[in-house]
């Protein structure tokens, strides 16, 4: 079942892989959109586990809308965004795929890439509770998200100043890895930096200069 509120599925499509979110935001929201997400309820129906009770709340069946709108656990971060979007008022959408479908259908893409991060932080929340047993709190379910927030706007610095801009990535089991890059007033790059804190092995770290 893909998205086809409001226009057609390639539209629909489009706009979510045109919004300002990494692609792996823009992936999981489709595949959401589809019904392709491993929730519980698809894999009971498969004969996969056991039942297809919600592992976050214990509650309800987990469907994908469940999963990233209805849980208690999700509601919080949807409503503690900055979208400040409170679920329970969606009345009229029953799927993700209809939701996706109305916000595809009147937010710029700035504002549909911060859905996609959302909700991708949303199940990667679910994911650590489910595979560590560990819950993350509010804070880190947003420096989570806003990580994977790419947007096209860049804006010079002022003559003759510098702009150093940040980027950070966190893979659980994995470790983490952080970038930066200096441009002078022009937008020229100046030099630019790389860290990887890994959980297995020492610090390094590598720092290009471009420019004296």
């Amino acid at each position: 079942m893909a998205c086809s509120t409001n226009g057609s599925n390639s539209t629909v499509q489009d706009r979510i892989f045109h919004a300002e979110a990494a692609p792996a935001c823009k992936e999981l929201v489709w595949l959401a959109c589809n019904e392709e997400l491993e929730v519980r309820s698809l894999l009971f129906a498969k004969g996969n586990v056991e039942n297809d009770t919600c592992p976050c709340c214990g509650k309800y069946s987990e469907t994908t809308m469940h999963a990233l709108m209805q849980c208690e656990e999700a509601k919080c971060i949807w409503f503690g965004s900055p979208l400040g979007l409170r679920v329970e008022l969606l009345h009229d959408i029953t799927t993700v795929s209809e939701w996706i479908g109305e916000c595809a259908s009147f937010m710029d893409k700035k504002v549909l890439g911060m859905v996609c991060v959302i909700m991708w932080a949303v199940w990667e929340k679910r994911n650590v509770w489910v595979e560590q047993r560990k819950k993350l709190d509010f804070p880190e379910v947003m420096a989570k998200a806003h990580s994977m927030f790419f947007s096209d706007e860049w804006i010079l610095p002022s003559y003759p100043h510098v702009k150093a801009n940040f980027s950070a990535s966190v893979k659980d089991s994995v470790g983490t890895a952080m970038g930066v890059v200096f441009r002078d007033f022009a937008g020229v790059p100046q030099a630019c930096g790389t860290r990887f804190l890994s959980l297995f092995s020492s610090v390094f770290n590598i720092v290009y200069l471009i420019r004296n």
